[in-house]
């Protein structure tokens, strides 16, 4: 790949990574997203990726306690819940729900 054009799928892979804005969240927070968490210690250790479900309740670290920091870099959706993986059943019921908030009134006579 030419350097220009790696260059550019570069710089657009990290402006995906980062599709909200920067928010930190401290220890005993809900995590308002499910996705990729950047987490920050405090001296301890470096900076590093997890995965966090939404409406996780961000833990304290074992060794630094509340001085751990977390802040979204990219949101993430279960495979579950992806329409082309989804468990049938699911599937339907999301789609019968969709039809439900899309119906069209009725035609007059």
């Amino acid at each position: 790949m030419p350097t220009s054009l790696r260059s550019i799928w570069s710089n657009a892979y990290h402006a995906r990574l980062r599709e909200e804005p920067e928010t930190t969240y401290q220890p005993g927070a809900r995590a308002p997203r499910g996705g990729l968490y950047w987490v920050s210690h405090l001296r301890h250790r470096l900076a590093h990726l997890v995965f966090v479900e939404e409406g996780t309740i961000l833990p304290e670290c074992r060794r630094c306690g509340g001085g751990v920091r977390y802040s979204l870099q990219q949101r993430v959706q279960h495979l579950e819940q992806d329409r082309d993986f989804a468990k049938r059943s699911r599937l339907l019921y999301l789609e019968s729900r969709k039809g439900k908030k899309e119906s069209k009134p009725a035609r007059s006579a």
